[in-house]
């Protein structure tokens, strides 16, 4: 919800510092992706024979498969979203705080919208001349026909900053400023993981790959904290409490998991198109189950405001008398006696 001040909503300059902390985040990952793009100098798939076929041998019938289940997933939320608006519109003016329930379904179809982009791309092998770089050893030769599936890094700094509001700041309500140093530290570890495929000097590739995973760890405990912190202060009674910091603490095991299947695919222990399929699989699985736990949450949330609306409200006490008719039989006596008994 936004904070309040001077017992008013306080919704515009919460959106103000998310906007200022997004144009910052984008700026900053730009920035750093061209300066790393001209320190390394990928060398495209396009112009490697080599590359260009370990790409085509991947099956592409499992992007298809992943973009009609993509599509109906973001169906789901775009519908449920525009409904609930809807639903919501005469309640906007006489609760302003009320547009922030709107912000994870928002957050959930843009990143279902960015994946069914991804697959699209995947699947038609559109952009392979700047989407899919060669990996380089010592000698400037391919690994095993390893290929950089670019794509899909690129997808990780648009997607992971969302999950990471998503489980900061929508579910745990952490502030934003608590927020934006994991949201920048994330993009530069993903973009150095990124880099080190093209360092030719196994020295300085190590090194990048250390700080890579560092700076995942340094996160990782910033991401811990914001746990700790909410189970603290949580009302005992709060819906959901034990769900909302389980998905931060779920999202560092996840991203560890990751970390593990990129540190056995460098070392060449498993094939690039092995790499690629559980990236995929893993990037669909984590949004799909970030949707339902946020269903969860609002189901919750929901049945916490109702229950407060009915203790809150004002309702007038109404005696039941029993009348008498001509008979001189009580019309009524059936339902006063059930009503005693209950």
């Amino acid at each position: 919800m936004c904070a309040r001040e001077n017992g008013k909503s306080n919704c515009l300059s919460d959106a103000l510092a998310g906007s200022k902390s997004a144009l910052i985040l984008i700026g900053a990952t730009v920035a750093l992706a061209v300066f790393l793009y001209a320190v390394v100098t990928p060398r495209p798939c396009s112009e490697v024979e080599a590359c260009q076929a370990a790409v085509q041998r991947f099956p592409h019938v499992l992007n298809a498969y992943a973009m009609c289940g993509l599509a109906t997933i973001l169906a789901h939320e775009f519908v449920a979203l525009v409904i609930n608006y809807r639903t919501a519109l005469p309640l906007l003016d006489l609760i302003p705080s009320i547009k922030s329930v709107f912000l994870p379904s928002v957050l959930l179809c843009v990143t279902f919208a960015v994946l069914l982009a991804e697959n699209a791309i995947l699947f038609t092998g559109w952009g392979s001349q700047f989407l899919f770089h060669a990996s380089v050893v010592p000698g400037d030769e391919l690994s095993r026909d390893q290929f950089v599936p670019t794509v899909i890094y690129a997808e990780w700094l648009i997607n992971v900053p969302i999950l990471l509001v998503l489980a900061g700041k929508c579910a745990l309500g952490r502030p934003m400023g608590e927020i934006f140093g994991p949201l920048i530290w994330t993009n530069v570890y993903i973009l150095l993981a990124w880099a080190a495929h093209f360092v030719e000097d196994a020295t300085a590739r190590w090194a990048v790959i250390a700080v890579s995973f560092a700076l995942y760890g340094w996160v990782s405990y910033d991401m811990a904290q914001w746990a700790v912190e909410f189970h603290r202060s949580a009302p005992q009674a709060a819906p959901t409490r034990i769900l909302r910091p389980c998905l931060t603490l779920a999202l560092i095991l996840l991203f560890g998991v990751y970390g593990i299947v990129y540190l056995v695919g460098f070392l060449g222990l498993i094939t690039s198109e092995q790499e690629r399929t559980f990236y995929m699989s893993m990037n669909i699985f984590s949004k799909l189950a970030m949707s339902l736990a946020f269903a969860g949450i609002k189901t919750g949330a929901y049945h916490d405001m109702l229950v407060g609306m009915l203790v809150n409200a004002n309702l007038p006490f109404v005696r039941q008398v029993a009348v008498a008719d001509t008979d001189g039989e009580l019309d009524n006596l059936d339902e006063l006696r059930e009503m005693l008994l209950k």
